[in-house]
């Protein structure tokens, strides 16, 4: 699986979780963001320019995705992440015992970038209704409505994925940051909507957010909630 197509998407991988989950993002909410300012980010330490960073990504996420006729979409990525899980379970018994084992970053933070790409792209014209999801993500993929079709089918298993870096960051113990992918509203596709709907310049007033509410990392608020909150914010700001 490392070889071929893996090795390109691999470096990617790598490269956004090294800036995305780094040291630098300790204790503070971790947002896997999208905007030309990140993906710019992520492709230098690769050698391409930020003009290109975008198709880059895109071209090395969609060749790993099984999409072809008479395959099984996500099916590699499943069992990448898998693994990876298992590893992160042993993480977890060396951490109650007092050791500390070292864990790698999600094997599919690649893929979740591009889902989000495509959560960006919602609302921004009058081609399609605010909230197609899927068809965003086929566009932003280049792929035809038979490949997109049977992306979508097989979408449910990235809820998994999502779980996984949420995961990963809480046993990081909020080294790499804090878990923020969990959905607002529709399931599957709400989640990498989370990453997209609050912008980097927001998410730096955050913490006085939680501050003023007395919201630990890490709490539940059902969705009403959690809006009824943050108009109370915003009309206070």
């Amino acid at each position: 699986m490392k070889a071929g197509i893996w090795s390109e998407y691999d470096r990617w991988n790598e490269s956004i979780a090294a800036s995305t989950f780094s040291l630098f993002q300790a204790e503070m909410p971790a947002y896997i963001d999208t905007d030309t300012e990140h993906l710019g980010a992520w492709a230098a330490p690769l050698g391409i320019s930020p003009e290109c960073a975008q198709q880059a990504l895109i071209a090395a996420v969609v060749p790993t995705l099984g999409l072809e006729a008479g395959a099984r979409p996500l099916e590699a990525h499943t069992q990448n992440f898998s693994a990876w899980r298992a590893e992160l379970l042993l993480a977890e018994r060396s951490r109650s015992r007092g050791a500390r084992k070292p864990l790698d970053p999600p094997p599919v933070i690649a893929l979740l970038a591009v889902l989000v790409l495509a959560a960006e792209r919602m609302g921004a014209d009058s081609s399609l209704a605010p909230n197609a999801y899927y068809p965003r993500l086929a566009e932003a993929l280049g792929i035809d409505k038979a490949r997109g079709d049977r992306l979508r089918h097989a979408f449910p298993i990235t809820e998994r994925f999502w779980r996984g870096l949420n995961e990963y960051l809480e046993t990081c113990e909020g080294t790499r940051g804090l878990p923020t992918a969990y959905a607002l509203g529709h399931r599957y596709v709400g989640i990498p909507q989370s990453q997209a709907l609050v912008r980097a310049g927001d998410r730096a007033k955050l913490p006085e957010f939680f501050r003023k509410f007395g919201l630990a990392p890490g709490s539940e608020l059902i969705p009403g909630d959690l809006e009824g909150l943050l108009g109370v914010w915003i009309g206070s700001i």
